[in-house]
């Protein structure tokens, strides 16, 4: 199409043309991770294990004034327009990789598969979900209003150029479809529609990226993959809603503050969504997506505002509604509020529910917040001390309870974690052969063990300073906790007398236990050999979950 617009001499038709065609290959380039990742699982390679992006990234903020400049200066100049497409798709992708930062990296640790997974459903399958429903809801709508227009004298006399046979200069058609779109009643529903019924639609449809796995999701990794899922709903309005003209700049600068929009009234969303699967509170719920709604509502307004404003000017009508003229001086300075409490509320929501306490089974793609104290009994606590060697549980028995501290400082319930499977592995020490061995295993196999909502817990004398530095040097994604009495090893039976080199001592004898979501012990792995441990625990899980 562009190049066939060119050579019969159409350089609008090519521009735009090649602008879509730039957006639909963008959209394609996306899904290759994807793609990628998938393959390696057909291929029987292990997934790549959960992690976060290095801050240093956020340094990709400086390149979005560069691009705006730059993408300005080469529309400016007809002939360099092809030019800019790669400068548009830089602009467009810029801040949703700040959206996507500002929440990865204070927040929990995420799968790739699960994160472009999320991104991608933002992307590809929400907007021409929400499109669909705006439709629909769009036909009574004009219905009502065009019938409303007709029992206006001053509506049927503006509808007369457009609807009567003969010539008509463009002028004369673009000045009476103007005038006709100022009238109270259109202006009504415009308001109506844009700023009523397209928020209400689009933040109940972009939380689909959190909806469909919202079990697995602790309420900061639901914050997060709303924010992901609702960065590539904006990224897909940023390549498609923008055309390259004179106020390609405006725009574009608008379409930054509203990728923090749609990022954060997501993940509002999707943090009430996790609200109502894990408490039952469905207020919770109702008060996300109504603030949601409420912001993405007065930026539409807003935008509306100041856009008919403009029109109007261009018409030269005298009398609007106050409102709309209020809108001419607040209107910059309210977008510039929205899009900064966007950009606030991201990374610090991330950050604090990372940090909280669950009130149910958390994610096994975050370490499990801090805990309400004194609530339930704690027959190994820290602070228990030294104890004789108990008799191990056995499989069927309910799992004996602990509360301990993790490597991040915070505390670990076991019957916190009801309603998922949990690994828990007894190690004898941090960073020597044998223990780094068995939790690189379980690193190298996170992924698998995150996507069926296995929780991994290790766990050894060590204290928490000790487990910070392991997790560190070896990027453990999942919880270590300090049993430094060796309380909890000596409760689960693990705790003894061992002899290395003729030398006789007490130590953690290497043990792992497959407890169920109810909290009972499935299968207790004695006598571990660290290398290939997780393998043989994987696939014990995924053959007890298979098909019936």
């Amino acid at each position: 199409m562009t190049v066939l617009s060119l050579l019969q001499g159409d350089t609008q038709s090519a521009n735009l043309s090649a602008w879509a065609s730039a957006a639909m290959l963008v959209m394609s380039a996306c899904g290759l991770p994807a793609i990628w990742l998938g393959g390696r699982a057909l291929l029987g390679k292990p997934p790549a294990a959960a992690s976060k992006p290095a801050p240093r990234w956020f340094g990709l903020a400086l390149l979005f004034p560069a691009a705006l400049i730059a993408g300005s200066w080469l529309l400016a100049r007809p002939n360099l327009s092809l030019v800019a497409i790669p400068v548009h798709i830089a602009t467009a992708l810029l801040p949703v990789a700040v959206a996507v930062l500002l929440v990865r990296v204070p927040g929990p640790m995420g799968t790739p598969r699960r994160v472009w997974g999320q991104f991608l459903a933002g992307l590809w399958g929400m907007p021409p979900l929400a499109m669909v429903i705006e439709v629909l809801a769009l036909v009574p709508l004009v219905a009502v209003t065009m019938a409303a227009l007709v029992t206006s004298p001053e509506a049927r006399r503006l509808l007369e150029p457009l609807v009567q046979q003969g010539p008509l200069s463009a002028p004369s058609v673009e000045e009476s479809a103007i005038r006709l779109l100022l009238q109270p009643w259109v202006i009504a529903a415009v308001f109506a529609f844009v700023a009523g019924l397209v928020p209400l639609i689009e933040e109940a449809v972009k939380s689909l990226s959190v909806l469909v796995i919202a079990r697995r999701l602790d309420p900061a990794s639901a914050f997060v993959g709303g924010a992901i899922g609702g960065a590539g709903y904006a990224l897909f309005e940023a390549l498609f809603l923008t055309q390259p003209d004179p106020s390609w700049l405006t725009t574009m600068a608008g379409r930054g503050g509203a990728t923090m929009m749609h990022a954060f009234t997501a993940a509002l969303t999707g943090w009430g969504i996790s609200q109502v699967v894990h408490e039952r509170r469905w207020g919770r719920l109702a008060l996300a997506y109504l603030t949601a709604v409420g912001m993405h509502a007065l930026w539409n307004a807003t935008a509306i505002g100041v856009g008919l404003l403009q029109l109007n000017g261009s018409v030269g009508t005298a009398e609007l509604p106050g409102v709309l003229r209020a809108a001419e001086q607040a209107g910059p300075v309210l977008l510039a509020a929205l899009s900064s409490v966007a950009l606030i509320g991201l990374p610090l929501g991330a950050w604090r529910l990372s940090r909280r306490p669950p009130a149910s089974p958390p994610d096994v793609s975050s370490h499990v917040g801090p805990s309400s104290r004194g609530s339930i009994p704690r027959p190994a606590d820290r602070s228990a001390g030294r104890r004789s060697v108990v008799a191990k549980p056995r499989v069927g028995d309910l799992a004996p309870d602990f509360n301990l501290l993790d490597d991040r400082g915070n505390e670990v319930r076991l019957s916190g974690l009801r309603g998922r499977p949990v690994v828990l592995y007894f190690y004898p020490k941090d960073d020597t052969p044998g223990c780094t061995t068995e939790a690189c295993g379980f690193r190298d196999q996170y992924a698998e063990y995150s996507d069926n909502a296995v929780v991994v817990l290790g766990i050894s004398p060590d204290g928490v300073a000790s487990h910070a530095q392991f997790r560190d040097q070896y990027s453990l994604p999942f919880p270590l906790l300090a049993d430094e009495g060796h309380a909890v090893a000596s409760s689960y039976g693990v705790w003894g007398p061992k002899t290395m080199m003729g030398r006789e001592y007490e130590g953690v004898h290497r043990t792992t236990f497959l407890i169920g979501p109810d909290g009972r012990l499935l299968r207790i792995y004695e006598n571990v050999k660290p290398q290939g441990h997780s393998a043989q625990i994987l696939a014990d899980i995924l053959g007890a979950a298979g098909p019936a």
